[in-house]
């Protein structure tokens, strides 16, 4: 308290000498200035909030910023899980693809992968393309690597063959249709 008291009697000292600073700017900034590293200003501590200052102020780390910090970590994790890669296209297997972004999907095959994402593929009249995971689809026609129905085992007769989906939005997915039950 006697550190605040004798600040103010040198405030009071300048103000009375002929400066630009008044004593209600110098008493505002006395309000507004930290009392130590932990503990805020008496205006923050008195309104719970900050306010607008001239007073260059080193901002450490609240609770509320944590919480935030917290909240978009929560977020990223979420979306993390949410969101899958496909499975990548093995090369000879059929496929639908665009040929540009919003056109009509068309037959292919897979002819070659380059790197992760990008694929070369055939058309039937010859042309090669290359286009990244998202502009191919598995076709749902069988392949040449996938089993005839007469080659299953008798084990799996009465059940469908089992095969890989892309668990993707359904609509994005050519050659298939929807019907409401």
């Amino acid at each position: 308290m006697d550190v605040q008291r004798g600040t103010f009697k040198l405030l009071k000292k300048a103000d009375s000498e002929d400066t630009k600073a008044s004593l209600r700017e110098i008493l505002s900034l006395l309000r507004d200035t930290p009392i130590s590293s932990d503990i805020p200003s008496p205006y923050t501590l008195m309104f719970k909030r900050k306010i607008k200052t001239y007073l260059p102020v080193v901002h450490f780390s609240t609770e509320g910023e944590e919480s935030i910090v917290e909240t978009k970590e929560r977020h990223t994790a979420s979306y993390a899980t949410h969101q899958q890669e496909p499975p990548p296209i093995d090369p000879e297997t059929n496929v639908w693809f665009q040929k540009t972004p919003n056109s009509r999907w068309q037959k292919a095959k897979v002819v070659g992968t380059e790197l992760d994402r990008k694929y070369t593929i055939q058309t039937s009249d010859g042309a090669q393309y290359q286009r990244d995971r998202i502009h191919v689809r598995p076709s749902p026609e069988p392949t040449s690597k996938d089993p005839a129905p007469s080659e299953l085992p008798t084990s799996q007769s009465n059940s469908s063959p089992q095969r890989k989906v892309w668990k993707g939005k359904p609509h994005c997915r050519p050659g298939v249709t929807h019907t409401s039950a």
